[in-house]
């Protein structure tokens, strides 16, 4: 199945512990995936009225 993901990595926090925090760390829990060591978002089950809060999340997620 053909997708598009955004593609996330920090300097400074491992791809491992990004996911950990935007799935465990507040509400909405976020599902990512990691390969070859980069978070991976895949746009499949993004809705356009999720992306304020999904970019709110991450947001969230990089002041840790």
């Amino acid at each position: 199945m053909t997708t598009y993901a955004v593609s996330l990595e920090v300097k400074g926090v491992s791809a491992n512990e990004l996911e950990g925090r935007l799935r465990l760390g507040g509400s909405p829990a976020v599902i990512a995936r990691i390969k070859d060591g980069v978070l991976l978002l895949d746009a499949r089950g993004v809705l356009d009225g999720d992306v304020p809060v999904l970019s709110q999340r991450v947001a969230d997620c990089l002041r840790v």
